[in-house]
């Protein structure tokens, strides 16, 4: 299932160093939570903070 749309991020978590788990509301899905690999980064936290918009890609098998 591969989909593509714009969220506000909700909330972002820790999951092991560097990685988020990123909640997301969505035009067309409603909310998804999703794994941000590299999203606690300093060059990828600021994308990630509560009530930014963003363009969700999800990919799952």
């Amino acid at each position: 299932m591969d989909w593509q749309d714009s969220a506000i991020v909700l909330s972002a978590r820790r999951h092991g160093e560097t990685s988020a788990v990123v909640r997301a509301l969505t035009a067309e899905r409603g909310v998804h939570a999703g794994l941000v690999k590299g999203g606690f980064s300093k060059r990828q936290r600021a994308n990630i903070e509560p009530g930014n918009r963003v363009h969700a890609k999800w990919r799952g098998r």
